[in-house]
């Protein structure tokens, strides 16, 4: 059983597929116009926050083909097609994910079988498939580099995960040289709250209006919009939008208004 129904998320992944090469095309624009309209007012932007593994990198298909191996393996008659991933991709978490399709506890002793042999077949996903950098994510950490940034990636996943993408990406994007790493580790409430950004402000002692965050989705957006941070959304691949324009320069919350 394939559970979802396709028309209205695909409608949305084809909107998101198209958008993708404008949204890179104005990730580094946004962070340009960003960092010159709060100098201009004597705010001089110190750091950059990268939000989520999506930011950098799209893994959303892996991740629901991990999932479909782990639902078939514990005896489900269950899979999600790309619509119902769009769907459950609103709440933040696999674990989440899980517990909320199937009515159960986060801890139940089911989702913690499901989960780890969605993460087991996932890293062999990773491994087996070259994962590269989004367009324009490489081009943003070199102007802010150039600028004088200090960068953080900012996300509450596991450290297992942190460990596996970092080393799929380890040679376009170094996360060893950033200034900040986080994980699930540094907080008692993962995102949407908005705890890890606070945990990132005082370990940089940095003030909201001296940090731009991206993020992929509007969820985890709203994390950094909580803590007071003016973020980009550029929106994955997989990512339900309700912004009226999808576009990058027209998703961020308050730029330039604070």
């Amino acid at each position: 059983m394939y559970a979802g129904t396709q028309t209205k998320y695909e409608t949305q992944l084809q909107s998101n597929s198209g958008d993708l090469q404008t949204q890179a095309q104005n990730v580094l624009s946004v962070y340009s116009q960003h960092t010159t309209q709060n100098s201009g007012r004597g705010i001089y932007m110190k750091a950059l926050f990268f939000g989520s593994i999506g930011v950098l990198a799209e893994t959303s298909e892996l991740q629901r083909q991990a999932f479909n191996s782990a639902l078939e393996q514990a005896g489900l008659d269950l899979r999600w097609n790309i619509a119902t991933y769009c769907h459950h991709l609103r709440v933040v978490g696999g674990r989440q994910r899980l517990a909320q399709t199937l009515g159960l506890g986060v801890d139940d002793p089911l989702i913690d079988q499901i989960h780890r042999h969605k993460q087991d077949v996932f890293e062999a996903l990773v491994a087996a498939r070259q994962i590269t950098p989004r367009r324009g994510i490489t081009d943003v950490i070199a102007r802010a580099r150039a600028d004088g940034m200090r960068l953080a990636f900012v996300t509450t996943t596991t450290s297992q995960q942190l460990a596996l993408i970092s080393n799929a990406l380890s040679d376009s994007v170094d996360l060893n040289s950033f200034d900040l790493v986080t994980s699930k580790a540094d907080v008692t409430a993962e995102k949407p709250d908005s705890e890890v950004y606070h945990v990132a402000l005082e370990r940089l002692g940095l003030a909201a209006n001296e940090v731009i965050a991206i993020e992929d989705t509007e969820m985890n957006q709203a994390a950094a919009v909580g803590a007071g941070i003016d973020c980009c959304l550029f929106a994955g691949e997989y990512a339900t939008v309700t912004h009226g324009d999808r576009q990058i320069h027209d998703a961020v919350h308050a730029l330039g208004n604070t």
